[in-house]
């Protein structure tokens, strides 16, 4: 995935105009729309109402929400958090890639919430969190590209945090919101160095086809 963007960006580089972008793209997870009326709905089992007895109209001011505290689990991925600059060294060597990445914690820690840039050539956002329900954690990934996956993982194993999942990737994006793409699979496997100091070895791989291995060494 890199690999094709490090090309879109060094015949940019040779125009000397806007950096083109002609590469499949990034890795991570994909947006998920949650309804919480459906939700409540469900919930309400007792055929009870759903909006703690409060009149026809009451509304809770903003904020004050239920203050459930946030999963124990995703202790496990504090070492995301901060602001972290990624060396990229793709395939087979060559000039190293600056990719920058940002997180902090999101809806009272339940989730972490990650700002990722290329510069010159794409942003964007990642999600991790707890499902509790599959006893798991989840990630979601899109992008400025249109890019979007999602991946899973069972925890920590042996020093090592791997998430797996699929990604639409995006052949070349375009302004009218039609492009070609392939769906491809994608395992991160990230290993904690240091306090500050942590790297992602990333694979993406199309189904039945090549196999394209990324290595991110990721400081503070």
């Amino acid at each position: 995935m890199r690999e094709s963007r490090r090309n879109a960006a060094q015949q940019g580089r040779a125009a000397r105009g806007p950096r083109a972008r002609w590469a499949l793209a990034a890795t991570g997870a994909a947006l998920v729309v949650l309804v919480p009326g459906a939700v409540a709905a469900v919930a309400d089992t007792g055929g009870g109402r759903t909006d703690g007895g409060r009149a026809a109209g009451a509304r809770r001011p903003p904020g004050h929400g239920t203050k459930l505290p946030a999963p124990p689990q995703m202790r496990a991925l504090d070492f995301m958090l901060g602001s972290y600059k990624c060396m990229d060294t793709p395939p087979g060597g060559g000039e190293q890639i600056e990719n920058y990445i940002t997180t902090k914690r999101d809806i009272g820690g339940h989730y972490l919430d990650s700002a990722m840039v290329t510069p010159d050539l794409v942003v964007g956002r990642r999600v991790f969190g707890w499902n509790p329900v599959d006893r798991r954690f989840m990630s979601e990934y899109h992008d400025d590209w249109g890019v979007q996956g999602n991946s899973y993982s069972e925890g920590w194993k042996n020093g090592h945090l791997i998430f797996t999942g699929t990604v639409k990737l995006v052949k070349k994006p375009s302004p009218t919101g039609n492009a070609e793409g392939v769906e491809v699979n994608v395992k991160d496997d990230m290993v904690i160095l240091s306090r500050n100091h942590y790297t992602n070895t990333q694979t993406t791989s199309v189904p039945g086809g090549i196999s394209v291995q990324h290595f991110y060494d990721c400081r503070k």
